[in-house]
C-alpha cells in the first residue's frame, strides 16, 4: 500500500464524506497531505490520519483560501503532485420557479468556481515544478496546440465551463 509514496496531495472537502475517506486512503497509500474544509471537522480528519497531514479550515470557493492550500503544500512538503477538488455543496433544492438567485450563486461559487480555482493555483504550481501527471500535462499541451494559440487555450476554460453549466440545466 505505497502507491502514493513520495507524493503530495491537496484534498478539499476533507472534513467528511468522500473527502475524508479519500484523505485517509491517500495517507494509507503513502501520500503527504494538505487537507481543507469549511468545517473544523477537517482537524478531526487530520487526527484520524496522524503524521504527514496539514489541515486548514478554508472555503474552497475563495481564491485566497485555495492559494493558501497550495502554498502550504509547497512550503511544508516541498511540492505538489495531486489536487483533488472534492468540496461541494447541495445548495438550494427548491424548484426552478422558486429558485433564490443568491443560493444558486453560492452553489456555483463552491461547485464550479472552486474547482476552477484549484486548477488555476494547484495546476500552475505542478506545471511550474514539472510535477503532476505527465499525461495530463501532455493532454493540456495538445489541447492548447490544437487551438493554435496559448492565450486562447488558457482562456477557453471559462466559457466552456459556463456553457456546460447552462446545458446541465437545459429544459
Amino acid at each position: 500500500m505505497n502507491a502514493l509514496k513520495g507524493k503530495v496531495a491537496i484534498i478539499t472537502g476533507a472534513g467528511s464524506g468522500i473527502g475524508r475517506a479519500s484523505a485517509i486512503r491517500f495517507a494509507a497509500e503513502g501520500a503527504k497531505l494538505v487537507i481543507g474544509d469549511k468545517s473544523d471537522a477537517v482537524h478531526e480528519t487530520a487526527k484520524l490520519i496522524g503524521e504527514g497531514v496539514t489541515a486548514l479550515q478554508i472555503d474552497a470557493g475563495v481564491e485566497a483560501d485555495v492559494a493558501k492550500l497550495v502554498a502550504a503544500a509547497l512550503s511544508t512538503y516541498g511540492g505538489l503532485d495531486i489536487a483533488f477538488a472534492n468540496a461541494g455543496i447541495i445548495g438550494d433544492m427548491g424548484g426552478i420557479f422558486d429558485i433564490d438567485p443568491a443560493a444558486w450563486a453560492e452553489t456555483l461559487r463552491v461547485n464550479l468556481i472552486g474547482p476552477a480555482l484549484m486548477v488555476k493555483h494547484a495546476g500552475k504550481a505542478m506545471v511550474d515544478q514539472g510535477r503532476g501527471d505527465h499525461e495530463d500535462q501532455q493532454q493540456h499541451k495538445r489541447q492548447i496546440d490544437e487551438v493554435g494559440d496559448v492565450e486562447i487555450g488558457q482562456r477557453m476554460g471559462r466559457p466552456v465551463a459556463a456553457k456546460g453549466a447552462c446545458h446541465g440545466g437545459s429544459i
